[in-house]
């Protein structure tokens, strides 16, 4: 019995000196956890802040997979940092500008030319077209099993079209079909949708027999069976539009930055690749001149 008592004992003692040693290391270390070394602490991005809007033509995560890269370009390149803020709608984009939300945004030609002139608003560079200038285009769709084969087939068809406020859904609507001797009264029905990849989703679920998109757009889908039918001549394409005299060096370093690029470097030809195709060419620089047929063609059309 004596023998049993002895071992429990001892192992009491240990039990006691153990609490104790636990105890007293808590006390030890009461309050808060001591700060991470120095540099280990992430210094914060002090620099000053640059909001770039764009326009609703693409789904807001396609937006931002085409437009985020550049603007984390502009940040590391810069002195300052680039964020950037996605709109509503067309006209969203223009408001934003205009109450100094953003201090540039990508439009559309269409859109600057409707409401750019009257809010204040003046282009400054655009995409670099394949003729070294800032051209674009509209392409005509259909799946590529589809019978049309010209702009005469679509009597009686229906047509996909991306915004009203695109350029693109005027070009078929003034140029198009009235080259081929169609009205749209002419067909059984057009929809406009509010992204160019729905167009293309649309035509290619078969839900329309075809459609209408920017030729960059439809570049994409070049191997998910769309065929080109009709093509617009070029126009000036989607300009980066700022507030008139505005000469902030933030926006003086963001043109400088993206004017800089240059698709012949392969270091900037690596960038380019990243972002949305549009951009593969880099960029020009543009004015209000630049923009004038588009002006002249909606002031025709009665659009304003």
């Amino acid at each position: 019995m004596r023998k049993l008592k002895r071992p429990l004992i001892w192992l009491v003692a240990v039990l006691f000196v153990w609490l104790n040693v636990l105890v007293l290391g808590r006390l030890l270390h009461l309050g808060p956890a001591a700060p991470p070394a120095a540099d280990a602490v992430a210094p914060a991005d002090m620099r000053p802040v640059v909001r770039v809007g764009v326009i609703s033509r693409y789904a807001p995560t396609l937006i931002y997979d085409a437009y985020q890269p550049v603007m984390d370009y502009l940040s590391a390149a810069g002195a300052h940092r680039y964020e950037l803020k996605l709109s509503a709608s067309y006209e969203d984009a223009a408001e934003q500008l205009r109450r100094g939300e953003v201090s540039a945004s990508f439009f559309g030609a269409w859109i600057y030319a409707r409401l750019g002139p009257q809010l204040g608003l003046v282009p400054v560079l655009a995409p670099r077209g394949e003729d070294g200038g800032a051209s674009s285009r509209a392409v005509l769709i259909a799946a590529a099993a589809s019978p049309l084969r010209s702009v005469a087939d679509l009597a009686g068809r229906r047509v996909a079209l991306p915004s009203r406020d695109s350029y693109a859904a005027h070009w078929f609507a003034a140029t198009c079909l009235g080259a081929a001797g169609l009205a749209v009264a002419d067909l059984d029905s057009v929809h406009h949708f509010g992204y160019h990849q729905t167009v293309v989703y649309r035509v290619l679920d078969g839900r329309f027999d075809a459609g209408v998109v920017k030729e960059s757009v439809a570049r994409e889908f070049g191997g998910q069976s769309i065929r080109v039918v009709a093509r617009s001549g070029p126009y000036p394409g989607p300009p980066l539009v700022i507030r008139a005299g505005d000469r902030s060096p933030a926006l003086a370093e963001l043109v400088e930055l993206l004017l800089s690029l240059d698709p012949g470097d392969e270091r900037d030809a690596t960038v380019l690749h990243g972002w949305d195709n549009e951009f593969d060419l880099g960029f020009v620089a543009v004015d209000e001149r630049t923009y004038e047929p588009v002006v002249r063609l909606l002031d025709e059309g009665g659009g304003r």
